[in-house]
């Protein structure tokens, strides 16, 4: 679940119709949620909602011919519980595939500029970085290789992109700076022995300081899963909570 940007509502996927769908709720009320039917699209089964950082857009991943892509709405602009929204027949509302990438997503997250959404997928093997622009779809691929890169993340002064890119064994770590480009691409940290079997996911995204100085990490370099900070710039990492 996700609050909207402006504080006033709740996104988020619910099966209670028997399949998956994209509902909101108002935060200031109880009651049923809102629930946001696809119209022609009803089948692609949405998940993985985000808010656009300004909310004027929401994404979600959803398979069309067994393929993972990014799809954007235009959120209501009013919200009445219990209801089913059909979004194909308001004006401006309808869903769009905003990509192309024809393999299946792992992870993603939008610019502070709401200019970009940046995306892990496996359209040739192996988990890269790929950018969106938004709203035009124009795609860019960021990274290459036989690694995955995996769990993007921009930092708040939007100047730079960071990734976790893990070892042939998934036990290791890297958390890789780059910029927008796909260029500069610096290692700021690395991690072991942290068997990871779903691709990244248990070790999660770098979390990024609203100043775009420091990074926090899940680390089990301690012998346990502990939280640990190092500098944007790379160097050593340090405890966030030493253990007693």
């Amino acid at each position: 679940a996700q609050w909207s940007p402006d504080g006033t509502s709740i996104l988020f996927v619910t099966s209670g119709s028997g399949k998956p769908m994209l509902s909101l709720v108002q935060s200031s009320a109880e009651g049923t949620p809102l629930q946001i039917n696809l119209g022609e699209h009803s089948n692609i089964n949405p998940r993985s909602p985000l808010w656009s950082p300004s909310g004027s857009f929401i994404s979600f991943i959803a398979q069309r011919h067994r393929k993972d892509e990014v799809w954007l709405l235009k959120p209501p602009t009013a919200l009445t519980s219990g209801q089913s929204l059909d979004i194909d027949s308001l004006d401006g509302h309808s869903a769009f595939q905003v990509s192309n990438l024809g393999g299946k997503i792992h992870s993603m997250n939008w610019s502070p500029d709401g200019k970009h959404i940046a995306v892990s997928c496996n359209t040739y093997g192996a988990y890269q970085i790929y950018l969106i622009e938004i709203p035009s779809g124009k795609t860019v691929r960021l990274t290459k290789g036989p690694l995955y890169s995996v769990n993007p993340i921009f930092t708040p002064d939007n100047e730079y992109l960071l990734y976790v890119e893990l070892d042939e064994k998934w036990e290791n770590h890297d958390i890789v700076r780059m910029s927008l480009d796909g260029q500069n691409h610096t290692v700021i940290l690395n991690d072991y022995d942290f068997f990871d079997y779903s691709h990244g996911k248990t070790f999660g995204y770098p979390s990024i300081s609203r100043d775009s100085s420091m990074v926090l990490f899940r680390s089990q370099r301690s012998g346990f899963a502990n939280f640990w900070t190092v500098s944007l710039n790379g160097g050593e990492p340090k405890h966030l909570c030493k253990a007693e």
